[in-house]
């Protein structure tokens, strides 16, 4: 994702992408919790989040990756379209933008 960094003293003239990024884990946590059928198992994993370089600093850009696990095949095709969803929607709402996934 890709907000708008700058000083941490001046958090009102920032998109901080590292939040946005923990509002993005967040949200696509309740994809399984709440999309997908209990019987249909399934994981999605955050496995890596890279942002910041100085603790004075807020992030102007984040990279995530992770990892989608499920036995149906259905629910394999439609969990990246409801991440990308949920990306664009939370990305959107806090003025961040983000990149495609990549499957």
């Amino acid at each position: 994702m890709k907000g708008s960094g700058g000083h941490a003293a001046h958090p009102h003239q920032t998109v901080d992408a590292i939040t946005v990024a923990s509002e993005v884990i967040s949200a696509l946590q309740q994809i399984v919790s709440r999309q997908v059928a209990p019987n249909d198992a399934a994981v999605v994993t955050v496995g890596t989040i890279e942002g910041g370089s100085a603790s004075n600093v807020i992030a102007p850009s984040v990279k995530m990756s992770g990892t989608v696990r499920t036995l149906n095949p259905d629910v394999r095709h439609e969990i990246p379209q409801k991440m990308e969803q949920v990306i664009s929607g939370v990305t959107s709402a806090f003025g961040a933008c983000h990149f495609p996934l990549k499957q």
